[in-house]
């Protein structure tokens, strides 16, 4: 049985430029990523790929999902474009709401505040940026710890302050305090009271990121491109970009 996710009380996100990658030509098969990334929270899947429940949202960039938009949300403060392929079912509380762009949906959206509605328009499918090779070759390449099998912790706290990838799974459970970036083939489990990155790169290959803190900081990168960013916390202040097929 899936537990009760809780609410969310202050979710915030701020965009950074792609240019962790200095000096990037884009490799076969991959995205070119000289220019800025114009999105703070991009999901590709389609259906409900993207899902915000949180008593006080602030989002500084654009929001992209190539599926439907649910949003649950008290208090909402987005400088930026709000884009779905599939429609969106935003709640919002009218008095303490400000979008200061648009909302970009094909059909079907459900905006329950005033301050929303007139800003509907129509939105397009965009591929997902493939940057996994890049990623590999920059953080976990050199300097790194290369681990063949399962990469599980369960401290009081935890820091990594090496460059760390396994070939199957991640899991913590502690205080994690991030000075390098993790990856996994597989999924990455981080779990505790605090979750601290800074300019780090969180990434699995081909499956799921869960993050499960009371408070949650980070700067830097999430990206998941086959699989679900879940961030389940009480506070959650992230300076960087979330990029996965799924976020919830």
């Amino acid at each position: 049985m899936q537990k009760k996710k809780r609410v969310i009380s202050c979710l915030l996100i701020v965009a950074i430029l792609l240019n962790m990658f200095p000096g990037y030509t884009a490799m076969a098969g991959e995205t070119n990523t000289n220019e800025a990334y114009s999105y703070v929270m991009f999901a590709g899947g389609e259906g409900e790929s993207l899902s915000i429940t949180s008593d006080q949202l602030t989002v500084n960039g654009r929001i992209h999902t190539n599926g439907r938009i649910t949003a649950n949300i008290k208090e909402a403060n987005i400088n930026g474009e709000i884009s779905t392929v599939s429609g969106s079912a935003i709640t919002t509380n009218t008095k303490n709401t400000n979008i200061n762009d648009e909302i970009s949906a094909v059909s079907g959206s459900v905006i329950t505040s005033n301050i929303l509605s007139g800003k509907i328009k129509n939105s397009s499918f965009e591929e997902l940026i493939r940057i996994n090779k890049k990623i590999k070759s920059t953080y976990f390449t050199n300097n790194c710890d290369v681990y063949e099998s399962d990469f599980i912790k369960d401290e009081n706290n935890i820091n990594i302050n090496q460059a760390t990838f396994s070939k199957t799974i991640l899991n913590m459970e502690g205080n994690v305090n991030l000075d390098k970036s993790i990856g996994a083939v597989d999924s990455i489990s981080l779990k505790g009271d605090s979750l601290n990155a800074n300019n780090a790169v969180i990434y699995s290959e081909n499956e799921n990121i869960d993050l499960n803190f009371n408070n949650i900081s980070i700067t830097g990168l999430i990206y998941a491109p086959r699989g679900k960013v879940v961030i389940d916390s009480n506070c959650v202040n992230i300076n960087g970009i979330i990029i996965a097929k799924e976020i919830d």
